[in-house]
């Protein structure tokens, strides 16, 4: 792969160094970028102490100064509004869900099913045009809060929603952010069993570092699933085995089919699949797709929660074409173009791999490896 070297050796060395040479690889590259941005905030009046911490903590590590703007907008800007709101008592509340949805209801209603069980206590969506059938699901659970967001999607702007969503609604609570495509479990098969709240009081740390395991199938899955039954008589598979390396952001995990196949076609790109979806919200944390802010909880290395990731069987030949149309996704949606472009290769070479396992239950997760 492109970055495979660097990540590797990367990896070898201490904290420390990792960190001052991000900022002199920030200070040598990107000094005009991060200069545009820290111009920038001073120039915005009316800011709260919330806001201003977190703009100031952007600005010194955004490279890309339209990134930068596109977030602001998002998390200042945008108008989003509450427009359902199911819940009450915010006493008792210690893990709560947000959520940026587009979704049919069967997605939506499927994480939400596993959700419940893992005892989420609050639930917090941020609708971005989702189906009327979807809303009414929404609404027809106890504990759930909508906003309403009518702005193009962009995947900065989305983080700006989410970052201005935790300010008003996670405030010194644990936080749980997924997509709707996505899952977690726990890496460990002593932990498979628990809840949320079980599960964080055992480890007691404020960030778990996590990564995407990507869920497949053996059949084409351009074929339409319009409920959780058909999605539920699908055989799922999954890789087990992955490298371990580092970036400058933070440590990456490297594998799993979407490298497999731009490997196998000679793409230069690194589909990246560091996330930490489970986090304690406190002032001086910025929530990103991959890697959050400040980084430097970001190179440790243990691993707990898995992402599971289902949109390899979720996505349509419609949805991946759609999303390679926009310029609003993160790296130009290059992920999807190749799945757009290359998808009959694809389908019937993801299996093609010593390491694939047949999904049966959570604990066939807790044979992942990562040398």
């Amino acid at each position: 792969m492109k970055h495979k070297f660097f990540f590797t050796f990367y990896s070898h060395l201490p904290y420390i160094i990792k960190i001052l040479f991000y900022r002199l690889y920030l200070f040598f590259f990107f000094s005009n970028q991060l200069n545009k941005n820290k111009e920038k905030v001073k120039k915005i009046q009316g800011l709260n102490k919330s806001q201003k911490i977190t703009l100031n903590l952007l600005s010194r590590y955004e490279r890309s100064h339209d990134r930068f703007l596109s977030f602001l907008e998002g998390f200042l800007y945008d108008e989003i509004n509450l427009v359902y709101k199911n819940f009450i008592d915010q006493s008792n509340t210690s893990i709560v869900f947000v959520s940026v949805i587009n979704s049919p209801k069967w997605q939506i209603e499927l994480q939400y099913q596993n959700l419940i069980k893992m005892g989420i206590d609050k639930f917090v969506y941020i609708d971005n045009g989702s189906p009327l059938e979807t809303i009414n699901f929404i609404k027809s659970k106890p504990n759930t809060l909508i906003y309403k967001v009518n702005t193009k999607y962009n995947s900065s702007k989305k983080n700006g929603w989410i970052n201005r969503i935790l300010q008003i609604e996670c405030q010194k609570k644990y936080v749980l952010v997924l997509d709707s495509d996505e899952s977690i479990t726990f890496k460990n098969k002593e932990d498979v069993k628990l809840s949320i709240k079980e599960f964080i009081s055992k480890y007691k740390i404020s960030q778990f570092n996590s990564f995407m395991v990507d869920i497949y199938t053996n059949l084409n899955s351009s074929n339409k699933i319009s409920s959780i039954s058909d999605f539920n008589i699908l055989p799922k598979y999954f890789d087990t085995k992955y490298t371990f390396g580092s970036w400058f952001t933070g440590n990456q995990i490297l594998g799993g089919p979407k490298n497999r196949i731009n490997e196998k076609l000679n793409i230069n790109h690194t589909a990246k699949l560091t996330k930490v979806p489970l986090f304690y919200y406190g002032q001086e944390f910025i929530f990103m797709t991959h890697n959050p802010l400040p980084i430097k909880k970001n190179f440790s290395k243990k691993i707990l929660v898995l992402v599971i990731h289902y949109q390899l069987i979720y996505s349509t030949d419609f949805s991946f074409n759609h999303k390679t149309t926009k310029g609003d996704y993160f790296n130009n949606g290059i992920e999807y173009k190749v799945f757009s472009n290359y998808k009959k290769e694809i389908i019937y070479n993801l299996l093609d791999y010593k390491d694939t396992l047949l999904l049966s239950s959570n604990y066939d997760f807790c044979k992942i490896k990562i040398i």
